[in-house]
């Protein structure tokens, strides 16, 4: 399986001390490395930064030049959780770029891993909750305006729900947004998907589960896409 990494992701202007833990990027390639599945005859595959019209077909052009340009307002910051820094905006696009070349891939061979990503929380207008740019919405909404694709299916295990997510694509009939998340968490006010589920905080491993079974089956039944976006839920705050 090719995996997708970029030693860029890893945004070194955001420090040890932040909230977010930026440095998870790196370890897991180290990581990744250990267990041999990266190795020198099935190496990292590295993205080039997404172009702007690449992240303007998911986000309003107007917040794509303001990234692109170290402008964005502070009260934007503040939801986002960064400082827009040229580090930070260059791992935003590379993680965007990332799933997209990833989608490719798993397009010709089946599957295929981007190891960051997941910025589930940014949404038309802008970035939040330590989300600059949406890599999901983006890859789609380009491979959709090639053509390469018709319909799309995202299925979000995060804990926090994919409100940035389902914004994006809330009159799209062709991408089906499912999100299997915990209801009593952030965002508290949630914008619906295609398919939401909602769980309690204390769900035992065994429940989870079956509830995650009967979700799938039940969103896949009801819709044949051409390819599937899987956010893992390995949620990215320390708490």
């Amino acid at each position: 399986m090719k995996i997708v990494h970029h030693p860029n992701y890893d945004a070194v202007s955001v420090n040890d001390a932040h909230r977010f833990p930026m440095r998870k990027y790196t370890y897991l390639a180290r990581h990744l490395e250990d267990e041999g599945l990266v190795s020198n005859a099935n190496p990292f595959i590295a993205p080039e930064p997404a172009s702007f019209d690449h992240m303007a077909s998911a986000h309003h052009p107007d917040y794509v030049r303001a990234v692109y340009d170290l402008t964005v307002d502070r009260a934007r910051e503040r939801m986002i959780g960064f400082e827009i820094t040229e580090a930070v905006t260059r791992r935003s696009r590379l993680s965007c770029a990332g799933t997209l070349l990833a989608a490719r891939i798993a397009l010709d061979e089946g599957i295929a891993c981007n190891a960051a990503g997941g910025s589930h929380h940014a949404k038309r207008e802008g970035g939040a909750g330590f989300c600059v740019f949406n890599d999901v919405g983006m890859a789609i909404s380009v491979l959709l305006s090639e053509g390469v694709i018709k319909r799309a299916m995202v299925i979000d295990c995060d804990v926090h729900q994919g409100d940035g997510t389902a914004d994006i694509f809330t009159s799209n009939q062709d991408v089906f947004t499912l999100s299997v998340h915990c209801e009593k968490n952030w965002p508290y006010q949630k914008i619906p998907g295609t398919m939401d589920l909602g769980l309690d905080v204390d769900l035992e491993d065994d429940a989870y589960l079956l509830a995650l079974d009967a979700t799938l089956s039940e969103a896949l039944s009801s819709f044949e896409p051409d390819i599937v976006f899987y956010n893992a839920g390995v949620d990215p705050h320390k708490d």
